[in-house]
Formats: structure tokens, C-alpha cells, sequence
């Protein structure tokens, strides 16, 4: 595991230092633009972690609670003139919390138990998915075709969600995710695609997302590898990328994760590793050494790549870009705008790389804050005039799913990656 410039007290004081309390984060924050409060915005946030390093506050329950309260997409680092990075001083203070206190037991059941076992995590995706697609039938599911199957079963299951999740506790704005009746690992052996024998050979990073929710767009980045005739593989011992691990503050349980999934990528004689999930690339890039340290996104993977591929124009077609925070801030990877023109009428979408407030687990935690960010960029989704919205990042395609339905908009969601397979010209017998 790389380093942190917050990994010792003394390293994240002088973080805390950098904060000059400007308050020109106040102007950036998606979080601080809904709640208003000082504590939900960095400059409020640091001021609390220096009252802790001094001894002024305990790192307890409470300060953890604030401290959640963050979406960790760097706006206010990324605007900041003194450089303060505000996330990973949140990641580090939770480490502190989490190691002074006990864990929530669901939670230490998912990083620990769960996210390392990738077979047990399909198994539970696998049944989620194939209720929710048993309840849609009984309901009705939406009838537009142009939404993408999961977004059909999620429409048809709001009202029920809206009415039963109240019962449980949680908010009725809180659209869950439509999970797969099948996943990507289904039946799959190692080796993805083949090349002939001086191709290329890449690993093919999957991710919990891809494997649970969207393994069409799995399945998506094989068949572009396959018609660019580069072997991929997917070990199957691969877990989870340990980012959910890291951001609650669990080292533990992310140290382990980045050890089972540099044993599974080792020794496989690859010319470099590929995922369409950019928090996955993230994190693997920032955390992680050897080959899957220098981990590509789907974008840069394809960016030399493209012309290659003989992929079919759509005319008429308006489709729009959401640019992931961890590609945006945390990678630096540029916009899909080129790939999107080429194929599609591109329509450009106002605040493109503004958070849209899934943050991995925030939209459970935070509900209704989350639910104002989504529907903001929704809204504006809307606005842009198009019927596709393209991102890079998984976890943002659950939220503006959610965000969508919520106004029952009729605009569908894809992946890179799909959105490109699906211009592959059929293959001929």
C-alpha cells in the first residue's frame, strides 16, 4: 500500500495547516449548497479535525458523523488556494475513529466479509436482482423502451420503495439500485478474449459494480478487446478494489483487499490492466504498485485504440457526458466529448464534472442530501435536451438512474463502454 501524506499525526497537522479559512469552498461544495451549515463544508471540517488533534474534541461517534457528511469528489481541493486536501484528511480522521471505537457490525460484515469474497457477493446480488425483476413483472415495469432494462425494473419498483422503506427506517427518497439476475462472473472462466499470438494481453479489473449491477457493460469491454484482438483476463480471485474499505476508515479491511488483489494480478506476463470503473481506477492508481498501480481507465485504454474499431454513427441520436469525480479530479483523464461527437449528436451538459452525490455509500447514509445533489443534476440532464447520458463510473449511473427516476425522466443511462459496444457492427458468420 502507497503512503499518505496524512498517515502520521505529524503529516496530517501539517495538512490541517494548509486552511487559511478563504471560505472559497463554500462556493464549490455540492454539500454545503444544500445543508448550509459550516460543518458540512471543508473549511468547517478541518477547523473540527485541528480541535481534535488538539485535544479540544474526541474522535468519537459523534465527529465521525460529521465527518461522513462528505462526498470526497475534491471540488474544494481542486479550487483550493492553498492546495488543502480535504478528503484525505475526512479518510485519515476516520481511520482515527475507527480505531478508537467499535464498528457498526453490518458494516464490518460488508468490508470484511463480504467485498473479499466475490463469489458470496454474485450469490446475494444474483438473488436481490432476480426479486426485484419478479416484483417489476407483478407491477408492470416501464413500458419505454429507451430506458435501459435495469432503469424499466427501478421505475416500476418506486412506488413500492417510497412506500416500504419508511418501515425499515430509511428515507423515501432512497432509490436503490437495480442489482443483475446475472452476473458478469456467471459461467466466465479467466481468460475473457484471446489474441493470436503476439497480441497484446491485458487483466480486465471488474469491480463490484460492474460484476453486480451492470456485467452487459462487463461483457462490453471484452467484446471491444475482442474485436481489437487484445487478450483480456479477468482473474477470478479478484475482490473488491478496497476503496469503500479505505473511505470508512478501514485499513484493515483495505490493506487485505489490496493484498488478495495483487496475488490474483501477479505473474500473468500483462501488458497492463483496464477497468471501466473510474473509482476503481482511482484507487488502484493511488494505492496500489506494480501493474495494477499504473491501472488504465476504458477512456485511456481506448484513447489510441479507437480507430481500430469500426463503430456505427447514430444520427439524430442526443446523448450527453457526466464526467465521474474520479476521473475529473483525482485521475485528470480528459472528457469522452471526442468519442461521444463521433458516434452521436453531442449535446454538452451544464456542470458536466460537478458531483452527482452517490459517493459510494453517502446516498444510503444521507438520503435526502444526496437526493437534492442527484436531482440537480438530473435537472440539468433534462435541460441538455439529450436521451442518453454517458458516464465512466458505475456508482455515478446508480445515482442518476435514481436521480432520473425520481423526476421520471425519460432518459437512459449507459456506460462508456456499452454505449461503444453497442455500435459494433454485427459479426459476420
Amino acid at each position: 500500500m502507497k503512503p499518505t501524506k496524512t498517515a502520521s499525526a505529524a503529516g496530517l497537522r501539517r495538512e490541517l495547516e494548509r486552511c487559511v479559512a478563504c471560505g472559497k469552498c463554500r462556493a464549490l461544495c455540492p454539500v454545503f449548497s444544500v445543508e448550509g451549515g459550516e460543518a458540512s463544508v471543508a473549511r468547517g471540517k478541518l477547523k473540527i479535525l485541528a480541535a481534535a488533534e488538539d485535544g479540544e474534541l474526541d474522535y468519537n461517534a459523534d465527529l465521525g458523523r460529521l465527518l461522513d457528511d462528505c462526498l470526497g469528489c475534491r471540488l474544494c481541493t481542486s479550487g483550493c488556494p492553498q492546495g488543502a486536501r480535504t478528503d484525505e484528511l475526512v479518510y485519515a480522521a476516520r481511520q482515527r475513529i475507527r480505531d478508537r471505537r467499535s464498528c457498526n457490525p453490518l458494516e464490518l460484515f460488508i468490508l470484511r466479509y463480504l467485498l473479499p469474497r466475490r463469489a458470496l457477493l454474485a450469490s446475494l446480488a444474483r438473488f436481490v436482482g432476480r426479486w426485484q425483476n419478479r416484483l417489476a413483472r407483478l407491477l408492470g415495469r416501464s413500458g419505454n423502451e429507451e430506458l435501459s432494462e435495469g432503469q424499466r425494473v427501478q421505475r416500476a419498483l418506486v412506488g413500492l420503495y417510497r412506500r416500504l422503506l419508511p418501515l425499515a427506517g430509511l428515507s423515501p427518497r432512497l432509490v436503490p439500485p437495480t442489482l443483475s439476475p446475472r452476473q458478469f462472473s456467471s459461467g466466465r472462466g479467466e481468460v475473457q478474449a484471446f489474441g493470436d499470438a503476439n497480441a497484446e494481453r491485458w487483466g480486465f479489473f471488474v469491480g463490484c459494480a460492474l460484476e453486480t449491477a451492470y456485467p452487459r457493460s462487463a461483457r462490453a469491454v471484452v467484446e471491444l478487446a475482442r474485436r481489437l484482438g487484445i487478450g483480456l483476463i479477468a482473474p477470478t480471485t479478484q475482490a473488491c478494489c478496497g476503496l469503500p474499505a479505505w473511505g470508512s476508515g478501514d485499513r484493515r479491511a483495505a490493506s487485505a483487499l489490496i493484498n488478495a488483489n495483487a496475488a490474483a494480478f501477479a505473474d500473468r506476463d500483462l501488458d497492463g490492466v483496464v477497468t471501466a470503473c473510474a473509482s476503481c481506477a482511482s484507487f488502484l492508481r493511488e494505492h496500489y504498485s506494480g501493474v495494477l498501480g499504473r491501472t488504465q481507465t476504458l477512456q485511456e485504454f481506448l484513447r489510441e485504440r479507437l480507430g481500430r474499431l469500426e463503430l456505427r454513427r447514430t444520427p439524430g441520436l442526443r446523448v450527453t457526458w457526466h464526467q465521474p469525480c474520479h476521473l475529473a479530479r483525482h485521475l485528470a483523464v480528459e472528457l469522452a466529448e471526442p468519442m461521444l461527437a463521433r458516434l452521436a449528436d453531442y449535446v454538452e451538459l451544464e456542470e458536466r464534472d460537478v458531483c452527482c452525490g452517490g459517493a459510494g455509500s453517502y446516498f444510503v447514509k444521507h438520503p435526502e442530501t444526496a437526493a437534492a445533489i442527484g436531482e440537480r443534476k438530473a435537472k440539468r440532464i433534462v435541460d441538455s435536451g439529450a436521451e442518453v447520458v454517458v458516464t465512466a463510473c458505475p456508482g455515478c449511473a446508480m445515482q442518476l438512474e435514481a436521480s432520473l427516476a425520481r423526476l421520471n425522466a425519460p432518459v437512459r443511462v449507459e456506460l462508456l463502454g456499452d454505449f461503444l459496444a453497442r455500435r459494433l457492427p454485427p459479426v459476420s458468420s
